[in-house]
């Protein structure tokens, strides 16, 4: 609620055309952004929201042919020998590489979205791979509003436009369970690999469970609830929730008692596809 609402703060004050919700963690995020644009008053020009379907995947993987930030993809972790690496990272096919980059522009006209438009890129925990992706594809500068950024030393990151709601700040509980809080804000599809002919996204197998997604659709529903309520008695958008205070209120996790519905998501893995990494939540839950 916080970040939602420091968001929707920004644009109030910072004029952009469009917002770009990244897959598959801006999917909650731009629910709750487009239910509070009613509170809004009218004399504000809002930027229009779209879920960008993208990932840190397919970006790296468009931009096999970058030599610089191919050297740079190499060196980031990965579960595998080098062979896998090259194969699951990169494009080595210069017609296949053309092609996707060729439905990638299909997929960029079907969002609308313009040479002259000012965009703003919605991350929620990142180091900024997909925008600077974002913004070597389309040749297009963007502004990032992430919930938290992590630190990368990659000199192509360090002039990036990113603005944190966590920022400058003593975190503790919010580095030690953002993982936890990324896997409810989810969609339930899988990780974005390519597009088809179309200018579709084409996307890896989740391996999230039945009864895994039923349980996070329910506290996703919770959180929709939950701002709902907040918004009715605020009636704005404008209440300043600190991130110390917010990561105060996180830190009660490790006081509560959950019930046995919460096994699910203890016994939950969830694939890093970048790095080819299953990440077990009961290890840290």
């Amino acid at each position: 609620v916080g970040y939602i609402t420091w968001l929707c703060s920004y644009f109030q004050k910072n004029e952009y055309d469009k917002v770009l919700f990244l897959a598959r963690d801006g999917y909650l995020i731009k629910k709750m952004y487009d239910y509070s644009l009613k509170y809004i008053p009218s004399k504000y020009t809002m930027p229009n929201s779209i879920y960008f379907y993208f990932s840190r995947t397919i970006g790296i993987a468009l931009l096999s042919d970058d030599n610089i930030l191919h050297n740079y993809a190499e060196s980031l972790p990965y579960e595998g020998n080098l062979c896998d690496l090259e194969k699951n990272r990169f494009i080595s096919d210069k017609r296949i590489l053309l092609e996707q980059k060729n439905f990638f522009n299909k997929y960029i006209v079907s969002r609308k979205i313009d040479d002259l438009d000012r965009i703003a890129v919605v991350d929620f925990v990142s180091t900024g791979t997909c925008q600077m992706c974002i913004e070597e594809l389309m040749n297009q500068k963007c502004k990032g509003l992430y919930f938290m950024r992590l630190a990368d030393d990659f000199v192509r990151k360090q002039v990036l436009e990113i603005k944190p709601y966590y920022n400058d700040i003593q975190t503790c509980y919010i580095e030690k369970y953002y993982l936890l809080l990324e896997t409810i804000i989810k969609s339930h599809e899988g990780t974005v690999k390519g597009y088809n002919k179309s200018g579709m996204p084409i996307f890896k197998q989740d391996n999230r469970t039945l009864r895994q997604k039923e349980y996070l659709s329910e506290i996703q529903r919770a959180v929709i609830d939950f701002y709902s309520v907040y918004l009715n008695i605020f009636r704005s958008v404008n209440a300043n929730l600190r991130p110390e205070f917010v990561d105060c209120l996180l830190g009660l996790i490790e006081n509560i008692e959950f019930g046995v519905e919460f096994e699910e998501f203890r016994k939950l893995v969830m694939k890093d596809e970048l790095s080819n990494r299953d990440i077990k939540y009961g290890d840290f839950i």
